[in-house]
């Protein structure tokens, strides 16, 4: 097409189209040709300003390597406390390694993708780190090479097409790329193992349920889940998750406060816009033990509504989600509607080893700081916390996070505040025991 700014190859020319014939334009006249048109009208045009497209990259650089600088920090942690060895590790600790690997390769296949870097200097170092895990060295030479030399105007390719089709349609763009449902949901299962800590066995029982159910064409959900624990066990977290890899974002997450609304034909009439609109979202009916517990009719409009909806309304590429901090089944006797079409009941528990309890906390909390905080603890200072919390005597994961809120986090976050070190370089925080006074160090590194 003569008036395309930005080459477009063949293979993308055959995707844009397999797209236009399986998503055409109006469903009842057709519209192949006028679809396929518009996608490659979009792509002529997809051409952002030297400024917008740095930001855009700077900004994906910059969190990848502090991904690869956290999961380092971690790794060498590790080593160190094992002695350099690799025995007897947590679920988390046998986890960092792979973690580490699959993060500088994502950084890596970045890089090449979007910078100007010498084909030599970039495959020689990235071959030597990987044999000799010297990760941090290569980063930095890298670091040194590519300020300001993000590509212009690259080729539109695939994830281009599909990100021009996902604004077209609303499909997400991964969907458009992994076509076939069961291999999108191993995708998912992998995406998940690796982004949410302690659930392998919640994830796996999810996709399983996604993996065994056949396509809907009664216009059924997805998936309907019920996730039970105790309060800050992770459940939310999960859940956007799930929305964030199988949707592409976390936005696509949307919550129902079930105290909001008195009667089932507002719950319908909120659920039924929010389906037409966002179809392909997870929708979460939040903490059903706390309306249960106010007043038994809220869980007894959810049941009349579900029911209600699904008769009008279709879900097929809808996933729902249903929380309580509290068991399900007392809630649920004698209704129907929401025992019949919930897939699985799924107890969300905190691993078992309270060490990695911590981990994980200390991950999240400086994750939800945004600022490229990384927080390092010695095995030392894991033991020292699960002793000096309770969680050693019974207390369980609840005691460890209240005992981290009160005695962990506000040393942190003032450090974090007093911190004045350069703005471009990340906060690395090490927690450790001091053997003298029998208590927690904090040190910047």
């Amino acid at each position: 097409m003569s008036n395309l700014q930005v080459p477009i190859m063949r293979k993308e020319v055959e995707f844009a189209a397999n797209i236009a014939r399986h998503h055409p334009r109006n469903k009842t006249t057709g519209g192949v040709y006028d679809r396929f048109i518009e996608i490659l009208h979009k792509a002529g045009e997809y051409k952002t300003s030297k400024e917008k497209q740095h930001q855009i990259h700077q900004k994906e650089l910059e969190k990848r390597r502090y991904i690869l600088r956290r999961v380092l920090v971690e790794y060498k942690q590790i080593v160190k406390d094992n002695n350099g060895g690799a025995t007897d590790l947590s679920e988390v600790e046998s986890r960092v390694e792979e973690e580490l690997g699959d993060a500088f390769v994502q950084l890596v296949e970045f890089m090449s993708k979007t910078m100007y870097i010498k084909h030599d200097d970039f495959v020689s170092g990235v071959h030597e780190a990987a044999i000799l895990k010297d990760y941090s060295q290569i980063l930095n030479q890298l670091d040194a090479k590519i300020h300001d030399k993000f590509k212009q105007n690259p080729v539109v390719g695939c994830p281009e097409i599909a990100k021009i089709a996902c604004d077209l349609t609303g499909i997400p763009a991964s969907w458009f790329i992994v076509g076939d449902r069961k291999e999108r949901y191993m995708r998912l299962k992998q995406q998940l193992l690796k982004r949410v800590f302690g659930k392998s066995n919640e994830i796996e029982i999810i996709v399983q349920v996604l993996l065994n159910k056949s396509v809907s064409w009664s216009g059924r959900p997805l998936g309907v889940f019920m996730l039970t624990g105790s309060n800050n066990v992770g459940k939310a977290e999960l859940a956007r998750a799930i929305a964030g890899e199988l949707y592409d974002n976390e936005d696509r997450l949307v919550r129902f406060d079930m105290f909001k609304y008195d009667s089932v034909s507002s719950l319908v009439d909120s659920i039924t816009r929010t389906v037409k609109t966002r179809p392909r979202s997870v929708l979460v009916f939040d903490k059903i033990n706390e309306a249960y517990c106010s007043s038994n009719s809220s869980v007894l409009m959810l049941d009349k509504t579900l029911s209600n909806v699904l008769s009008g309304v279709d879900f097929k590429d809808t996933l729902i989600i249903i929380t309580s901090d509290d068991g399900g089944d007392q809630m649920f006797g004698g209704m129907s509607g929401l025992t019949k079409l919930i897939d699985d009941m799924i107890v969300v528990d905190w691993p078992s080893d309270l060490k990695d309890c911590c981990r994980i906390l200390l991950r999240e909390w400086a994750k939800s700081l945004n600022r490229g905080v990384i927080v390092c603890c010695s095995k030392a200072a894991l033991i020292d916390m699960e002793i000096n919390c309770g969680g050693g005597g019974g207390g369980g994961a609840t005691m460890v996070e209240r005992w981290m809120e009160e005695k962990v986090f506000p040393v942190l976050s003032r450090m974090v505040s007093e911190y004045d070190g350069g703005v471009e370089e990340n906060i690395i925080i090490h927690i450790d025991k001091d053997e003298e006074i029998g208590e927690l160090s904090f040190n910047f590194d």
